[in-house]
């Protein structure tokens, strides 16, 4: 659930950033070379977006909560994921699906990661 911010016309959320949790880099050059997508703390994620003037704050780790999770105590944070999918039949077309304001039991940990879902088999709201 995304948290009520009173009503100023408008709220500011980075909607796309990663903290340690996205250890894996899904980037070529970096994962060539042994490279985190990202080494930042969660603490320091949400510092930093405060600093830049965010409302609410989220991070978007790939197929993981455990970052935003790490943050979740604070009143101004919702729980976001992205989620790797795949189209059926095409197992290398691989995408990623920004899922923010899930809940905990929208999330299901895998025990390979990262987890791939058909792209059909997502929830369209």
């Amino acid at each position: 659930m995304v948290p009520r911010v009173p009503d100023e016309g408008v709220s500011r959320a980075d909607l796309h950033c990663h903290s340690w949790a996205s250890a894996r880099s899904r980037l070529g050059v970096q994962r060539a070379v042994g490279l985190p997508e990202c080494a930042t703390p969660p603490a320091e994620v949400y510092a930093l977006a405060k600093r830049r003037g965010m409302d609410l704050v989220t991070i978007t780790d790939h197929d993981s909560i455990e970052g935003v999770l790490a943050i979740a105590g604070q009143g101004d944070v919702f729980v976001s994921e992205e989620l790797t999918a795949s189209f059926r039949g095409e197992p290398g077309a691989r995408v990623h699906v920004l899922c923010w304001g899930i809940t905990l039991d929208d999330h299901a940990p895998s025990p390979e990661p990262p987890r791939r879902s058909p792209i059909s088999a997502l929830p369209l709201a």
